[in-house]
């Protein structure tokens, strides 16, 4: 259970047009996962918020196991390559980075807005946007009608190898998620990206990423969609250095004692092993 797929159809753009309207049933989606979870005996969650959530809809009781969507920090920075072209581009830039896919589920809209709001407060700010999706086009209009199309750099699909890259000049990460059933149950690989990279993080009050950010002060909550209290909790970045330090590096710790890959996926090791059990036996 990677995601909450039918809040996923529920809230897609194509879910919603005239012929998504007529060929998709969203509450057959509703239903069908019910009957097949109803079939299994051990489900597999990225979240304890995931888990909790099929308990309260789920007849029976199953056997759960958490896995969440770290990564393997060795490995990622093993992959990871020195591009000078990008380093360059936004040196001496107060940099602010999304990551991610570009769609209507991810709250761009307002990190374009918080922009607007803050473009004659700080000094060389940028907003750097990586990835594509459904709504690029319209997001580069919106940064034209709001103002900040010379603020925002569109780097469009990157190589996830790049990453490092990017991170060496910007200042503050942000997960603009718009709070939903799906997006409270998540557990998106980039906020362990940021940490890893001793990034302060600015994310929505999306549970799950609400309690990471929380209890490991690596971070700053604001309310979904409220583009003013965005633009508020980047300008208190901006003017506190000494607090974007100590963000990073209790992001950098917590990963690496405990948000990877290599310490989850013993979870998941074990399952195989329970399973594996009778058929040594016999």
């Amino acid at each position: 259970m990677h995601e909450n797929y039918p809040v996923l159809i529920e809230q897609e753009k194509w879910a919603n047009n005239f012929w998504g309207k007529i060929l998709i049933s969203k509450k057959r989606w509703y239903q069908m996962e019910k009957k097949w979870l109803a079939q299994v005996d051990h489900v597999i969650c990225v979240a304890d918020e995931m888990r909790n959530r099929l308990e309260k809809i789920l007849s029976s009781q199953k056997a759960y196991t958490i896995l969440p969507n770290y990564i393997d920090p060795e490995s990622f920075l093993r992959q990871q390559q020195t591009n000078s072209e990008i380093e360059e581009k936004f040196k001496g830039k107060f940099g602010v980075l999304y990551y991610g896919s570009i769609d209507s589920m991810r709250g761009i809209e307002t990190l374009l807005e918080a922009g607007k709001i803050l473009k004659d407060k700080i000094a060389n700010l940028m907003l750097i946007l990586i990835g594509t999706g459904s709504i690029l086009t319209g997001l580069q209009r919106l940064a034209q009608r709001l103002g900040i199309g010379d603020l925002v750099a569109f780097e469009g699909w990157q190589n996830p190898a790049n990453l490092r890259s990017y991170m060496k000049n910007i200042r503050v990460a942000v997960i603009p998620h718009l709070k939903s059933e799906q997006t409270d149950n998540s557990s998106p690989n980039k906020l362990f990206v940021f940490m890893l990279a001793k990034k302060p993080i600015v994310s929505t009050n999306c549970r799950s990423l609400e309690k990471i950010i929380a209890e490991n002060e690596c971070g700053l909550i604001y309310p979904s969609a409220d583009s003013q209290e965005l633009a508020n909790k980047i300008y208190v970045l901006y003017q506190n250095p000494d607090l974007c330090e100590k963000m990073g590096n209790n992001g950098f710790r917590a990963v690496m004692e405990r948000y990877n890959w290599p310490d989850s996926v013993k979870n998941l090791i074990t399952l195989y092993r329970q399973l594996c059990l009778p058929f040594k036996m016999e």
